[in-house]
């Protein structure tokens, strides 16, 4: 996932650095994969965002399940007093 909001944070800098200042932008970034494909990096990295939002709850209920199962049947708490 951090690596999906890097890609994105770099596509959307490069998107306003095009938008705002296309003279100033050097040609060995013109000459980019990201820059010449800017909007399908920034489609790819917004669908590994939702991707992973949506399997991360489903991954750590199987991690608390796992966890139940190896502790036994007490529930684990991280700030628990128990």
């Amino acid at each position: 996932m951090k690596l999906s909001e890097f890609i994105f944070i770099v596509v959307a800098i490069l998107f306003a650095a095009e938008r705002l200042f296309p003279d100033f932008i050097p040609d060995f970034i013109r000459e980019n994969i990201f820059f010449q494909y800017i909007f399908v990096w920034g489609a790819l990295a917004i669908f590994g965002i939702l991707l992973c939002s949506l399997f991360l709850p489903a991954q750590r209920r199987k991690l608390q399940e796992i966890d139940s199962c190896i502790r036994g049947q007490k529930s684990y708490r991280k700030y628990s007093v128990h």
